[in-house]
């Protein structure tokens, strides 16, 4: 496998993870501290924060929500 082919697949583990609730498998694609910007979407400046912290962010965020697709492309 080639570091692309592994990144792509890390990449839609995280987003399917996400979208199935799956907080340690999420956690799985991350490492212990990550450099976030999430301010495109009003979260505030970037920073690094640790992955427990994006978790609980997103499950916290993503909760009333009743489905979840991320989709990505070329």
């Amino acid at each position: 496998m080639t570091q692309q082919d592994a990144i792509i697949r890390t990449v839609n583990k995280l987003f399917i993870s996400t979208d199935e609730r799956d907080w340690e498998a999420v956690k799985s694609c991350l490492t212990e501290e990550v450099w976030l910007d999430m301010s495109s979407m009003g979260a505030g400046e970037p920073a690094t924060v640790s992955a427990e912290q994006i978790v609980s962010g997103w499950d916290e965020g993503l909760r009333k929500l009743h489905a979840i697709h991320h989709q990505t492309g070329n």
